[in-house]
């Protein structure tokens, strides 16, 4: 229950920020350490086009084969200003489900496991205010 209510006031959160026509703020990977778990946060875009080129966020959705049955997993990644990598993997369907909804100007927020890797949360924000405006000019130079 105390999941529920956290993630409920993080929605909430998110929410009360986005308003129609707002300039988003611009930052590169989030990262927060929880005890035993690590909060990752980032958006694609806002990431791509940061000044350095050590930041990364994203993830990648893939079938295994495993007893000769098919399987998808997802493995998300990502690399904060310091060059710190931070991944988790899950094969459970919500979450490669969720993984497959990500765009280029998505926000993905992952936290996971530090002793088995494993993802314990995936969320996947796409709206139209955080498409950054400069990256029209600096996508032609990159």
């Amino acid at each position: 229950m105390k999941k529920l209510i956290a993630v409920l006031a993080m929605t909430i959160a998110f929410g009360a920020v986005a308003q129609a026509g707002e300039s988003a703020p611009r930052w590169g990977v989030s990262v927060i350490s929880l005890g035993s778990e690590t909060e990752v946060d980032g958006w694609m875009a806002d990431v791509r086009f940061t000044e350095d080129d050590v930041q990364n966020i994203g993830c990648r959705v893939f079938a295994i084969r495993e007893d000769y049955t098919a399987t998808s997993a997802v493995v998300c990644e990502a690399i904060d200003i310091d060059g710190n990598e931070h991944s988790c993997y899950s094969s459970k369907p919500a979450f490669v489900d969720a993984a497959k909804s990500i765009t280029s100007y998505s926000r993905i927020f992952f936290r996971y496991d530090k002793a088995s890797g494993e993802c314990n949360s995936l969320q996947v924000m796409t709206e139209s205010r955080y498409i950054p405006d400069a990256a029209l000019e600096k996508g032609k130079s990159k």
